[in-house]
């Protein structure tokens, strides 16, 4: 079962990993306005980052549904931690177990899965076995 401490190790190695993903929504263009300083960012950040601890079952589901994939040497460019969450909402959607899935989610049940990430604001990517992908996909009637 996961713990909150994993999740916590997870967010003192990645500081900006919250529910969104790497960073704010919008976050860029909310700094560049003036809408979002530093108080507020830190709050905000710090907001985002409770709620992968209130949705803690959003990541154990990611890391279920990951122990079938292998890990490659490389990063997999095909899919970013956006399009595999909206994978694992699918997978969960066909199950009749449908559930929403943060982009944050999917990246600290990736990680805590022990795969590498490459962070690629707000999202990221992964060293997933393409072929392995494929085949998971394959045996649970899914295409992407």
């Amino acid at each position: 079962m996961l713990t909150q401490e994993q999740v916590q190790k997870v967010l003192e190695q990645y500081p900006t990993l919250s529910y969104f993903g790497f960073g704010l929504y919008e976050e860029k263009s909310r700094k560049r306005k003036g809408e979002l300083n530093q108080e507020k960012y830190n709050q905000e950040l710090r907001e985002s980052q409770q709620n992968l601890f209130e949705n803690i079952e959003e990541i154990e589901l990611v890391m279920n549904l990951l122990e079938g994939i292998e890990k490659i040497k490389t990063f997999n460019k095909l899919h970013s931690s956006y399009g595999l969450k909206h994978w694992v909402e699918n997978i969960y959607s066909k199950m009749n177990k449908g559930r929403y899935i943060a982009n944050g989610s999917f990246i600290v049940g990736a990680i805590l899965s022990g795969f590498e990430v490459k962070i690629s604001q707000p999202n990221a990517y992964f060293n997933i076995s393409e072929k392995s992908f494929k085949q998971f996909n394959k045996s649970m009637n899914i295409s992407m």
